[in-house]
């Protein structure tokens, strides 16, 4: 009797026995997989973090290449500044004779258009003249 308790008791013992093994089986697996997805969140970071500093970098090149290029450009233009001015001065006379021209061409399109309608209203006053000596007769 008392041994058939005892194995009994045993029995009870290595079940409880078992059942603690899987939970703490159980609880390693999830430990180690919250480990895992903690070292993929601080490895994603970590290039986040890294591509920041790159696009920083980068910027900051960029920034500083487009601060060059100005300073070296207005430095270009200060050195050839009375070349410019000449050029400009050129242009304005250009454009000023353009100007003129244009103007002097729309002159002789509206004489040319003003001069047609005196021919055309001349024709109609003919006309009419004519129409009127026919209704006369």
């Amino acid at each position: 009797d008392k041994q058939i308790k005892k194995l009994e008791k045993d029995k009870q013992i290595k079940k409880k026995t078992d059942f603690d093994k899987r939970v703490a089986d159980h609880i390693e697996m999830k430990a180690q997989k919250v480990i895992e997805n903690r070292e993929k969140v601080e490895a994603a970071a970590k290039a986040l973090r890294d591509k920041h500093i790159r696009q920083k970098v980068a910027y900051k090149d960029a920034m500083q290449r487009v601060e060059d290029f100005k300073n070296k450009t207005i430095k270009h233009a200060e050195d050839r500044d009375g070349y410019y001015e000449e050029v400009q001065k050129v242009v304005r006379l250009k454009n000023l004779k353009l100007a003129t021209e244009n103007g002097l061409r729309q002159k002789e399109v509206w004489d040319n258009v003003q001069r047609i309608n005196n021919i055309h209203n001349s024709i109609q006053q003919q006309r009419q003249a004519a129409a009127d000596a026919d209704d006369e007769r």
